[in-house]
Parts: structure tokens; sequence; C-alpha cells
């Protein structure tokens, strides 16, 4: 069990480091709100924010989003989600949904409903505790809080 828990864990690790995973993720996030710094987005999604920056360059080359000065920080800007953006990560959606489709095309519905609920219990549990290791490191809740706002 171990063995396939490490392996599903690194796939997904890697795939969310690299091309659609990562743009998707990205999309994702933007689409949750009005506009983004690169700060906040780089602690939403635990990464450094050079490769945020590198992103949202190459996002906004395929028009996917809009960066704008920050007029209150001139060293920063907003990152906002374009109608282009917004259909692109549709079509992601659609691509992953038709994926995953397949992965579980000989599964019962019973099992689907009990991975589900298993990954949602798994997600809580991981949570709880970076929720711990970050208290005990004293790091700041920023990135893990941002994507609950409205």
């Amino acid at each position: 069990m171990v063995a396939a828990l490490m392996a599903t864990v690194t796939s997904t690790a890697r795939a969310s480091r690299k091309g659609n995973a990562a743009t998707l993720s990205l999309l994702q996030l933007l689409a949750t709100t009005e506009r983004a710094r690169p700060s906040e987005l780089a602690a939403a999604l635990d990464v450094h924010q050079s490769t945020i920056s590198r992103q949202l360059q190459s996002l906004e080359q395929a028009g996917f989003l809009t960066l704008t000065a920050d007029p209150g920080d001139g060293r920063s800007c907003f990152a906002a989600l374009t109608g282009r953006g917004r259909k692109h990560l549709e079509e992601l959606h659609a691509f992953g949904l038709s994926r995953f489709e397949g992965f579980l095309a000989d599964w019962s519905q019973e099992d689907i409903r009990m991975l589900g609920a298993l990954l949602t219990k798994l997600e809580t549990s991981k949570a709880k505790v970076a929720q711990r290791e970050d208290a005990a490191r004293g790091r700041d809740q920023r990135g893990r809080s941002w994507q609950e706002k409205s």
C-alpha cells in the first residue's frame, strides 16, 4: 500500500511542476479571485516566487492572463484571468475529467464513491499535518488560507 501511495504522490507532484498541471493550478487559483499579486499566488501554491513569475510571463504571452502594474507597489503587479484564459481552463478541466474517467472506467460506483471519501479524508489529514508543521516552524499561514478567501 505504501509503495502504491508513494507512486501516486510522486507522479502527481511531478505532473504539478510541469506542463498543463502547473498551468491548471495557476489558472484555477486565478479563477477564484478578480486579481492577485505574484507573491500571493506563490504562497498559495507553495512555490518559489521566481517559478510563478516565469509561469505568469508565459501565460500572459499566451493571452491567458493580463499583468498590470500595482499602483501601490512599483515592484509588484496584479495578474488577472482573461476570457481566453477561462476558456483554456475549461479545456484543461474537460481533458482532466476525460482522462480520470478512463482511469476509473472499470470501477464500480461504490469503489468510486469510496475513493472520493478516502481522498477527502487524506486531504483533510494532510492539511492538519501541514498546519501543525507550519505552526511548529512559525510559518506564515497566508499561503494556505489565501485560497479560501472570496
